[in-house]
């Protein structure tokens, strides 16, 4: 079970891990020979297709052209040794070292993964560590399931291999996506609020100017993109669309607020800025099947 943490829209050491894998390559390793640093590319690759069910480029493990065309092993990126080698990936956020070892059959196959933040911190992972964080990365599934709570009377469709965790503060449920990739730092994600106005009731109009003015006030760098009238679950709603900081990153938010019976749903979207439009679809879907009942 993947620590709640990780849940978390925050930055994560551990998410750093290594290169974009890349879902559009080959399932084969580049033809450079058999001398034992293509070898240990071409086992590195299979054991990423091994895991993951997809290869990786050269491009997407950090090396150029260049290097690809007439590699410069020592001390840049790859160390041969006599039976492995070390590749080592170089990035703003991380130092990324994968040792690849000649197994028992003689096939070259990913051993340990080892990462050094900025600050200096490292954390290594041997093959199997590296095979239990597979299913928290890949795409959004197509096939949706359901998710009810009797005590809120709230029914939601949400994409059948994202996380739904539902012991948050302030929060009915909060459904994370799957890693993008594993240089992806945060996951996107989906939480439904519920709010009791009973003790003190307010319109929507009220609801959403208050809402508006605390925005203002608790996110950094905030910067309101649109406010729209819309529906959820056939009831008169506001969606509001925004961006800020968290973390030192910029991320984009959405929130669609709705009131019924003296209780106000909150239902939020949050995601990094570039990966906003990716997830929209779903989202849509999400907002589409959320019903009070």
């Amino acid at each position: 079970m993947m620590p709640k943490d990780r849940q978390k829209l925050s930055v994560s050491f551990f998410c750093i891990l290594l290169a974009a894998i890349s879902t559009g390559c080959t399932n084969t390793a580049p033809d450079t020979g058999d001398d034992i640093e293509s070898l240990c590319v071409g086992g590195l690759i299979d054991s990423f297709v091994a895991v993951f069910g997809r290869a990786i480029t050269m491009e997407s493990l950090g090396l150029n052209e260049d290097q690809m065309d007439n590699p410069v092993w020592l001390g840049e990126s790859i160390i041969s040794e006599e039976n492995n080698c070390r590749l080592i990936i170089e990035t703003d956020s991380a130092v990324t070292e994968y040792s690849v070892e000649k197994d028992e059959f003689g096939e070259y196959a990913l051993a340990e993964m080892c990462i050094t933040d900025s600050d200096g911190r490292e954390a290594c992972y041997d093959y199997e560590a590296i095979q239990e964080l597979a299913p928290f990365y890949g795409k959004t599934s197509d096939t949706f399931i359901g998710y009810s709570s009797i005590q809120y009377g709230i029914s939601i469709d949400y994409p059948s291999n994202w996380e739904v965790t539902e012991d948050l503060t302030g929060v009915i449920v909060s459904f994370s996506s799957l890693y993008e990739n594993l240089q992806d730092e945060i996951t996107e994600n989906l939480n439904i609020v519920f709010e009791d106005l009973s003790l003190s009731p307010v319109s929507l109009d009220s609801y959403m100017e208050i809402s508006l003015q605390q925005l203002e006030s608790v996110v950094d760098g905030y910067n309101l993109i649109s406010s729209s009238q819309t529906l959820l679950s056939n009831n008169s709603a506001y969606e509001v669309v925004y961006t800020g900081s968290y973390g030192g990153r910029t991320l984009k938010w959405m929130q669609v607020f709705a009131i019924e019976d003296d209780a106000a749903y909150i239902i939020t979207y949050t995601a990094e800025l570039e990966s906003y439009p990716d997830f929209l679809d779903a989202v849509q879907r999400m907002l589409d099947s959320f019903r009070i009942i």
